[in-house]
């Protein structure tokens, strides 16, 4: 399994900060995030790219409401050259409510992302594409330069039919975060039957997911600060709760230690207003992110490698990302050697 850190919403000193330190402690990658209205994931890539020289540089995720696939694809071209073939990037259907937000209708998304990735898979190959599917018409578009470099497209993706169809077109599946080894597990299946029926062998599709990660000889202390980040991601699902409880039954029924009643508990705790590190339990914690000693991260990454992940992106809770970036390296990386 590969291992490496992950920031989001910090700024631009810091996130450069983050992958020299990411490089220096022997990790694998940097994975950024963008999400709308905040600092753009390709310019800060850029500027990772140009402080490190051997660690992957990864976005997750762009999306094709705001991103035409002819600018991926010249994005991606360009941030390909810079990082000399280090740069993954990954497509996505982002957040309905974000892209309504800008009076665009969030549709087809599965089928935005699948053309998508097509379109830019034939500019970037230097093919000249008059493409015409049901989201994107194109008459005649070529990129104006030849990429050289390595563009591997990744897909984010966490329902069953959206899985499947990564399995036909992507080079690696992003999964979301808060998604316990179970569902991956299950998951891992749609996305074997997709690249199958598309001819591809699944065993070189690519498996990322990122964790909430905080680890400390404190236990309980490392748990804590994963408690609290686990709650501002968890914070959107308390909505859903209130108006699909059956969605949100099926969604945690994939966890193998919580049952979904004590889930729906945790959500009722929190939005009752009571402390993260008192509503959300050990065992969720322990299924949701990686925290701990680092014995006890190291089983928990285990625990996915065996599920299916091939790459852990671990976002720092409650540690300075410096620190976290020693930490992994120095007490973790060696407890998961073979």
């Amino acid at each position: 399994m590969r291992v490496g850190l992950m920031v989001t919403r910090v700024d631009a000193v810091t996130t450069v900060a983050a992958a020299r330190a990411a490089e220096a402690n022997g990790h694998d990658a940097l994975w950024l995030v963008e999400d709308l209205w905040h600092r753009g994931a390709v310019p800060l890539a850029t500027a990772c790219a140009l402080a490190t020289e051997r660690i992957r540089i990864g976005v997750g995720v762009l999306n094709p409401y705001t991103l035409h696939p002819t600018l991926f694809a010249m994005n991606y071209g360009s941030l390909a050259e810079v990082t000399g073939g280090r740069a993954v990037l990954g497509m996505g259907s982002s957040v309905k409510s974000w892209v309504e937000q800008m009076g665009l209708e969030h549709r087809l998304p599965r089928t935005m992302v699948k053309e998508s990735i097509e379109i830019a898979r034939e500019l970037l190959a230097g093919k000249r594409s008059s493409y015409q599917g049901k989201a994107f018409q194109l008459n005649g578009i070529e990129l104006g330069f030849q990429v050289d470099q390595p563009t591997p497209m990744f897909v984010g993706a966490m329902g069953e039919r959206t899985v499947r169809t990564t399995g036909e077109i992507a080079d690696g599946w992003i999964v979301s975060i808060l998604e316990p080894a179970g569902y991956v597990r299950a998951a891992k299946q749609w996305l074997r039957e997709g690249a199958e029926q598309a001819g591809r062998d699944p065993s070189e599709i690519e498996v990322v997911q990122y964790f909430p990660f905080s680890c400390s000889s404190d236990s309980a202390a490392a748990k804590a600060a994963a408690k609290r980040m686990i709650a501002v991601f968890i914070e959107g699902e308390i909505e859903l709760y209130r108006q699909q409880r059956s969605v949100m039954e099926a969604l945690s029924g994939y966890l193998e230690t919580v049952s979904p009643e004590e889930y729906l508990q945790v959500l009722e705790r929190l939005n009752d207003g009571i402390d993260p590190v008192e509503a959300i339990t050990d065992a969720l914690a322990d299924e949701l992110s990686i925290s701990g000693t680092p014995e006890e991260c190291a089983a928990q990454l285990r625990r996915y490698c065996d599920a299916g992940v091939t790459e852990a992106a671990l976002i720092p809770a409650g540690m300075e990302i410096e620190d976290a970036a020693v930490v992994l390296g120095r007490d973790i990386r060696p407890l998961l050697a073979g």
